[in-house]
């Protein structure tokens, strides 16, 4: 990933879903390294916005090389955030995203982070009918 001047990386395509009838953008995942920490000291922050461009993002705490030592500086944190056209549910945007963090951070020493959905935005949604 390579550097912007206000210190994040530029946002790196993880995943691009796209309708094969006329290629237009379904759903994406993009990440990218950023200066900024979770809120609160906690290791991750999952959050979501209206509309499709910035749809929903997990900050994860990760500084590399530190051993995951307390006041070593840095403050790095991987961003991964998803662009969706296709209006999936908050659930399954923290699932894809947990999932694209889980594989991204695995060769890295970042430091422990919840992988459960439930834990950032609740229980799935009933399934069923669309009510």
């Amino acid at each position: 990933m390579h550097e912007e001047p206000a210190g994040r990386s530029t946002r790196e395509n993880l995943c691009t879903l796209t309708d094969k009838a006329d290629g237009k953008e379904l759903l994406a995942i993009t990440v990218a390294w950023t200066p900024h920490s979770p809120p609160s000291g906690r290791s991750v922050h999952y959050t979501t916005t209206v509309g499709p461009e910035d749809a929903s993002r997990l900050l994860v705490a990760c500084d590399v090389g530190s051993g995951g030592a307390k006041g070593s500086g840095g403050g790095l944190s991987l961003e991964f955030a998803m662009r969706d056209y296709s209006t999936v549910s908050d659930h399954s945007h923290a699932k894809l995203l947990i999932a694209s963090a889980k594989q991204m951070t695995s060769d890295l020493d970042c430091r422990e982070y919840p992988y459960s959905p439930s834990r950032l935005v609740g229980p799935p949604p009933p399934t069923g009918g669309r009510g």
